[in-house]
Parts: structure tokens; C-alpha cells; sequence
């Protein structure tokens, strides 16, 4: 008997062992966080909206300047990209595809993407990468919308564009 409840008791310290092992090996593996978490979050902030003619054929509407002026350094290193929101306010069921370009006014960086303008106001989506979005902030950005809404009618009817800019950074970490 004595000699089975040595073998017991070996199993048991062999598998003790094992799993205390195990545990280091898998603990020395694993990512250990050592600083601050960090996660994303976004400002967002209004622009001036944009009036678009509904006349049945391709129509410039002014451009608008966005103030990113006031951005710091850090806030700027920390941006991960972005959007603009084109929300349509369109009491006239003008519809029709919109090229909107967005640039900063001091270099050469450019982001144009076309937004499509339905009847019921869907709101339409401008994706900005993180490259453009570090560029853009500390200066004035320009958005110029050009396209055909119809259809046309006399007296000239005209869509406005309500625009939200939101800006995705990283917080906390170091």
C-alpha cells in the first residue's frame, strides 16, 4: 500500500510541477501593462454649413473655412484621424451626387470623396486618415462642394449642408 501512496503523492507533486510551470512560462509571455492605458476618443465641432443650388446641373457652392488654428502641438501628435459630417437639410427633395474636397489651406494636402444627397436627409460621411487630420490641425481648413442636385425649378431652391467635424486622439499612455 505504502509504495502506491508514494506513487500518488509523486503524480501529485510531478503535476504540481507542471502546472506551476506552466503558470510562469505563461505569465512571462503575456503582455504586462506597465504604463497607463490608453484609448481613443473624439471631439467633435461644428462648421458653418454650406448652401447648395438645386438646379438640375453641376453647381459650385461657396467654400467654407474651418478654424483648427487653436490646436496645439500635443493634441495634434495625438490625432488618429477623422471625419466630416454632411448632414443634408433638404426641405425640397433635391437629390443628386456631391464631390467634396477638403484642403488645408497652407499645403497641398487634399482629401475628396464623393457624398451622395437623397430625399430623406441621410447623413453622408467624409473619412480623413491620420496624416491629412495632423495636417489639417493648426491651420484653416477650405471645403468646397461641387455637383448636380435636381431636379431644377424656377425659382432656384437650395440645399443646406450642415457639417460636423469630428477628430478621433489617442488618450493616456506616455
Amino acid at each position: 500500500m505504502r509504495t502506491r501512496e508514494r506513487r500518488d503523492v509523486g503524480r501529485v507533486r510531478h503535476a504540481t510541477m507542471v502546472a506551476l510551470w506552466l503558470a510562469v512560462v505563461g505569465t512571462a509571455g503575456c503582455d504586462v501593462p506597465t504604463a497607463l492605458p490608453r484609448f481613443e476618443n473624439v471631439l467633435a465641432l461644428p462648421a458653418p454649413d454650406i448652401t447648395v443650388p438645386v438646379t438640375g446641373f453641376a453647381s459650385p457652392a461657396l467654400p467654407v473655412r474651418v478654424d483648427l488654428s487653436n490646436v496645439d502641438a500635443d493634441f495634434a501628435a495625438r490625432a488618429r484621424g477623422g471625419e466630416i459630417r454632411f448632414t443634408p437639410t433638404n426641405p425640397e427633395d433635391g437629390t443628386g451626387t456631391l464631390q467634396v474636397t477638403i484642403r488645408d489651406v497652407d499645403s497641398d494636402v487634399v482629401v475628396m470623396q464623393t457624398v451622395t444627397v437623397d430625399a430623406q436627409g441621410t447623413p453622408q460621411i467624409v473619412t480623413i486618415g491620420q496624416d491629412e487630420m495632423i495636417a489639417f490641425l493648426g491651420g484653416d481648413v477650405e471645403i468646397t462642394v461641387m455637383g448636380t442636385l435636381g431636379p431644377g425649378q424656377i425659382p432656384t431652391r437650395l440645399l443646406v449642408l450642415d457639417i460636423l467635424v469630428r477628430i478621433t486622439f489617442e488618450v493616456g499612455g506616455e
